[in-house]
């Protein structure tokens, strides 16, 4: 394969997964994610977006906007900008690469986790949580945002090291 091929591979790979993790993000947050029965009475289930709304409307604004920044806006830029990424040029790919590594390390699933884990402890004897199907798109969105990641390194060491071989000939 010419390097002209894999960069159109490393182009064509990046918007279609681009474009499946932005989906995934929103099918996420629009998705029944937890399901909080209490006292085996009353089930209520919430998605991430109902849970916003609820955030705002009891005027919790600084959590709101924490879970709002590490649920939706980080875990975005750094899709958006890893899509981006091969149709920039080599000298601002590096330092694109570098935010997206301070990124990768607040998006996402390890707040979730945390989150989940936080309503479970507290809700205990008074109330059963069950996860939803937002939830498991939520992971999905995590793992295509990976495969987004990667394909775009791996291209990228490909592109480095075709041009490597170039100039030693």
């Amino acid at each position: 394969m010419t390097l002209v091929q894999k960069q159109k591979w490393l182009k064509i790979g990046s918007v279609g997964l681009t474009v499946l993790s932005v989906s995934l993000l929103f099918i996420a947050l629009s998705q029944p994610f937890i399901r909080i029965t209490k006292l085996m009475l009353f089930n209520k289930d919430t998605s991430l977006l109902k849970g916003f709304f609820a955030m705002f409307e009891e005027g919790e604004w600084l959590l709101l906007l924490i879970v709002l920044m590490l649920t939706v806006v980080l875990p975005l830029c750094k899709i958006i900008t890893y899509g981006m990424l091969p149709f920039v040029v080599s000298a601002l790919q590096s330092r694109l690469l570098n935010v997206l590594n301070v990124l990768s390390k607040w998006a996402m699933l390890d707040v979730f986790v945390v989150a989940i884990l936080v309503v479970t402890v507290k809700l205990g004897a008074l109330a059963q949580v069950s996860l939803l199907p937002g939830f498991y798109w939520f992971i999905a969105t995590l793992f295509s945002s990976y495969l987004l990641a990667f394909w775009v390194q791996y291209f990228r060491q490909v592109e480095s090291n075709s041009g490597k071989e170039q100039e030693s000939i």
